[in-house]
């Protein structure tokens, strides 16, 4: 029997053709006892407690326990800065897009032209192909902004709540064109739900099993508003699951001092992803950009201030089989990262994330009748979402199954010349003004490097 491999992307910092099902997923949990405790405070004095116990008869089946705090939804955006009116041209023809500055800004055809992407005109996305967007209860995209986007820049698909939601379906949607998108939404409008509520719905064992009532929602759920049902293993997994959220990572520091692991994204068993910009133009001319690419090369996400791309090593996880000796290769290529280890603020033999990056500087999303100019990892990860949605698509029409779980082919492809080097840059946080640089090869603020779309999907249809 083959095994369902579910490909799941997470961003860093701190993956509709239309939206054709929005599915909400609420599971049962039971209000028993718990066999652990935890104490969070999601505030900048955040604490969280390293003491449980388990059951002897269960204990010898979990490998890790992980809290996993969920964002505030009043205090937690996405960093955006609004755009004055964009130029209107005199006439913008059927199925045409407005014509975008990509040195200034970022739309869907800058992306398609600098990771060399099709648009997806004239293909039909194949029926077993899949894509999901998780989605927390708070958050919304709104029908109108999204019809505003398609209209300026994804003419096929025309037919402080709703920033995140906006961004990651208009970018997935109109990136992963054909393919249609999943909303998978969770919780209700009395508690917003967790990654535990959706991995529940998936899956009725985790259901029954990994819940736990002083943690994750409980449903049904009888007040006004609430959700008075359950969705326990109702529900089957898109082929790809794209987790996004509003929330800066950098906030998650202990009280020493000491890097946080961020939850998802140092999973080894997700592909985590990173962000970049351009370099300055003076500073690109000797840099890693191709002579021929109308685009400047591109440097590790960070303003020096309010946005900059994730990364680091778990402090949970150990570095996979896949990651080989590369963590230990960087550290010993970046001194000041690996004075940090010393100091205590990282494990040098965690799970080094992030795995690949993408773009993630000042991507415009339409809100509420106007442009706000986004950068964050929320925008880099529905790119490298639709991608590997659109290599499923090319794989099942060649009569292929999915791709699964990429990151052991990404890491053995890394010197093939389909992921882009970025050694440029650095990313901060914690009071730390240069926490990990970007170097050759994987480095903990861009991983591997930003994908070629063509190039990676030539290598997939090649493999079995």
């Amino acid at each position: 029997m083959r095994a369902t491999l579910v490909a799941i992307f997470c961003h860093l910092s701190l993956v509709f053709a239309l939206v054709e099902r929005r599915t909400e997923l609420r599971p049962a949990i039971s209000p028993a006892a718990s066999h652990w405790k935890r104490s969070v405070k999601l505030a900048s004095d955040q604490t969280a407690s390293e003491r449980y116990s388990l059951p002897s008869r269960l204990a010898k089946y979990i490998d890790y326990v992980l809290p996993a705090p969920e964002p505030d939804p009043v205090s937690s955006a996405p960093n955006s800065v609004e755009v004055p009116r964009l130029p209107i041209e005199a006439v913008i023809g059927a199925r045409q897009t407005r014509n975008i500055n990509c040195l200034q800004y970022m739309a869907p055809q800058c992306l398609r032209q600098l990771y060399n992407m099709d648009g997806g005109a004239g293909q039909t996305a194949h029926p077993n192909n899949s894509l999901g967007v998780y989605t927390a209860s708070y958050g919304a995209w709104v029908p109108e902004d999204l019809d505003m986007f398609f209209t300026d820049f994804a003419p096929d698909l025309w037919p402080i709540f709703n920033l995140e939601a906006n961004l990651d379906y208009q970018y997935t949607m109109a990136m992963a064109n054909p393919i249609p998108v999943t909303n998978i939404q969770v919780g209700d409008l009395i508690v917003q739900g967790n990654l535990n509520i959706m991995l529940a719905a998936f899956n009725k064992h985790y259901c029954r099993t990994g819940l736990d009532p002083q943690f994750d929602p409980v449903y049904p759920n009888p007040l006004p508003g609430g959700y008075n049902a359950t969705d326990c293993g109702t529900h089957t997994p898109p082929r790809v699951i794209a987790i996004m959220y509003a929330w800066n990572e950098a906030w998650y520091s202990d009280a020493e001092g000491h890097f946080a692991s961020v939850f998802p994204a140092a999973c080894p068993w997700v592909t985590s992803v990173g962000g970049t910009q351009f370099l300055p133009v003076a500073a690109a001319n000797g840099s890693n950009s191709s002579t021929v690419s109308p685009f400047p090369g591109e440097t590790a996400l960070d303003n020096n201030s309010t946005v900059s791309s994730g990364g680091g090593f778990s402090r949970v996880f150990p570095a996979p089989w896949y990651q080989g000796n590369l963590t230990r290769e960087y550290l010993a290529a970046a001194p000041g990262a690996a004075e940090l280890a010393r100091q205590g603020y990282f494990d040098v033999n965690g799970r080094g994330y992030p795995d690949i990056s993408a773009m993630g500087k000042s991507f415009l999303v339409s809100l509420h009748g106007g442009y706000r100019a986004v950068s964050g990892t929320s925008a880099s990860t529905p790119v490298v979402a639709a991608m590997i949605a659109k290599i499923n698509d090319a794989r099942l029409h060649a009569g292929k199954s999915t791709v699964g779980f990429v990151n052991p082919v990404l890491y053995a492809a890394r010197n093939r010349g389909i992921l882009r080097d970025v050694h440029h840059g650095k990313n901060h946080g914690c009071g730390v003004s240069e926490a990990f640089p970007a170097k050759q090869a994987w480095d903990a603020v861009t991983g591997l490097g930003t994908p070629d779309f063509e190039k990676l999907k030539e290598l997939y249809l090649r493999l079995p």
